[in-house]
């Protein structure tokens, strides 16, 4: 964008994302399933911190500090991993409460038994094999087992092969937000998206502050 060349990186950002959903009180969509030898597995605050899981995480997730990453499960986060022979090859972040969405530079307020995914990546040497709708996939059976009835996602409108993962997985996309900021002045425009299921229709008039 023209503003975007000009002004200083701190005084103008502009972002498109996609919220979308997943009722968990359905019957589960079919996800594709991880290849032969991976699994997931989920990483809490009870994961001691000099394990060899956390330790694979931190190497995943570099250079994401140590310490945030411990910070993030002490406050009740968890992560899901998709690990194998080679370590970890993806990961995901969830959610049971606010938390920050840093692309609109704000917060999505998630209701009671709702949870949000986010800060998931699949490591560059094993992408397009489909883990990270398998992992998605997961993730959504996990929290289901929970007792959680509808899961959260944001995707930038322009990441074509995660909105694709988000679709495979059972997804449905909720809302389109639409967010720019030019020195103090701020605009965020939320619409929601024609044939969403009703019960994804709330969330993003009353959750994205």
């Amino acid at each position: 964008m023209i503003l975007s060349a000009l002004l200083p990186r701190r005084a103008f950002h502009a972002c498109r994302i996609e919220l979308w959903g997943r009722d968990l009180d359905r019957e589960p969509p079919a996800a594709p399933s991880l290849p032969p030898g991976l699994a997931v597995a989920r990483v809490t605050d009870r994961e001691p911190a000099g394990s060899p899981r956390r330790r694979a995480l931190v190497g995943a997730m570099a250079p994401t500090p140590a310490a945030e990453i411990d910070a993030r499960l002490a406050t009740g986060r968890r992560a899901y991993v998709v690990e194998g022979p080679a370590g970890i090859l993806a990961y995901g972040w969830v959610t049971r409460g606010d938390e920050e969405i840093a692309e609109v530079e704000g917060r999505i307020r998630v209701g009671p038994g709702e949870a949000y995914i986010w800060d998931c990546a699949t490591l560059p040497a094993y992408r397009g094999r489909g883990l990270y709708p398998a992992l998605l996939g997961a993730i959504a059976r996990d929290l289901a087992a929970d007792g959680v009835t509808r899961a959260w996602i944001a995707a930038r409108a322009d990441n074509a092969p995660s909105l694709r993962g988000l679709e495979k997985a059972g997804f449905q996309r909720a809302a389109d937000i639409r967010y720019v900021r030019l020195w103090r002045w701020r605009r965020l425009a939320v619409h929601r998206r024609a044939g969403a299921t009703p019960a994804l229709l709330p969330l993003p008039l009353r959750a994205i502050a």
